[in-house]
């Protein structure tokens, strides 16, 4: 692979500079007849950031980013503008038979409602977000990241668009879509693995003083398209009475307070702040409004403080002496941010509350 033979010609003759300083493999790529993506790396580690044709030599002719993998997505409704982020991103590189040398990592990107083949087709762009620098380690060829909290820019033609790919996350057991569009980060020339002996103490040595005389390099707008599944919320099935807290009732209706658990099987976190639900009895009646003042969807086992009111004593009464079911159902204004009441709208969970707990 060329790549390869580049990176490792580079170490391997580092020592050797002509009059202007530089290695002489790496004027002799820069100067002569070498591919363009040869030339660029050749650049590269001499400082010269990537050109526009170097990031699309780079993408089409080795594929430098071979996949992208999001392990964790939060979203943030909080605001009117919504914000991604992810504590756990790795990127996948071309295996050079070297690890790259990365400390730092950005990323530009659109998301998709749904899968891109590589001749485009298929679903289309629905939000874009610039994500870094950020802090990077790297294990081979995989670069471990995170994706800072980042504005997500919603086209108002894209929100339709967008609300269904928070309704998919939300309802499904799981999701795949795709991510497009370019990965940057701060890098040196990849280093050799370390190796024993005089000649392989040789070779350390020499790439060592390469990458000490070059330094890191930054290199941005390398072109990717990766398809990522993610686990979804699953309609948010496991839901469980956990207490009571208080109640009160007088001539214009009632009030209580109480706990419940809700168990979020995904890799989501959503920020939704304060949530409004249509309150239902065991017949489907509705009784009032049940409000939770924060709901922030973390995965695994969640408890919620939920404040139910309405107008009929009679069901606080009830629930008291009896135990009962009540059911929360999303609706058109639920919460403040447009994009989640139609997820929110295809929710539908009932809550036992046990007469001893009454």
């Amino acid at each position: 692979m060329k790549f390869t033979i580049l990176a490792l010609s580079a170490v391997a003759i580092a020592s050797y500079t002509n009059v202007q300083g530089l290695p002489a493999f790496i004027k002799r790529a820069i100067d002569g007849d070498a591919p363009t993506v040869i030339k660029c790396f050749a650049l590269a580690v001499t400082g010269t950031p990537f050109t526009p044709e170097c990031t699309e030599a780079a993408k089409f002719n080795i594929g430098i980013v071979q996949s992208i993998t999001l392990k964790s997505l939060n979203i943030d409704f909080r605001s009117s503008v919504p914000t991604i982020s992810s504590n756990d991103l790795s990127v996948t590189l071309l295996d050079i038979g070297v690890p790259w040398a990365i400390v730092e990592a950005s990323e530009k990107a659109t998301i998709f409602n749904g899968v891109v083949d590589d001749a485009g087709n298929g679903a289309v762009g629905i939000a874009d977000f610039a994500a870094g620098p950020s802090p990077a380690t790297v294990n081979g060829n995989i670069i471990s990241s995170k994706v800072p909290s980042s504005p997500l820019i919603i086209a108002p033609a894209s929100a339709d668009g967008f609300v269904d790919f928070v309704v998919s996350l939300v309802t499904k057991p799981s999701y795949t879509f795709t991510i497009k569009g370019f990965v940057g980060g701060k890098f040196g020339l990849p280093a050799a693995p370390p190796s024993t002996g005089a000649f392989g103490k040789g070779i350390n040595a020499i790439g060592g003083a390469f990458a000490s005389a070059f330094g890191p390099v930054t290199v941005s707008d390398v072109g990717f398209q990766s398809t990522i599944t993610l686990a979804g919320f699953d309609g948010l099935k496991d839901v469980a009475f956990a207490g009571m807290v208080a109640s009160t009732k007088d001539a214009n209706g009632f009030s209580l307070t109480w706990t419940i658990k809700i168990v979020n099987p995904s890799q989501l976190t959503v920020y939704l702040g304060k949530t409004t639900f249509s309150t239902l009895d065991a017949t489907g009646l509705p009784v009032g409004d049940s409000v939770i003042a924060d709901f922030t969807i973390l995965p695994g086992d969640n408890q919620f403080t939920v404040l139910t009111t309405g107008k009929d004593v009679a069901v606080l009464d009830g629930l008291m002496a009896n135990g009962g079911s009540l059911s929360f159902v999303g609706t058109a204004t639920s919460n403040s941010s447009p994009y989640v009441n139609k997820a929110l709208a295809a929710l539908k969970f009932a809550v036992t509350v046990t007469k001893s707990a009454a």
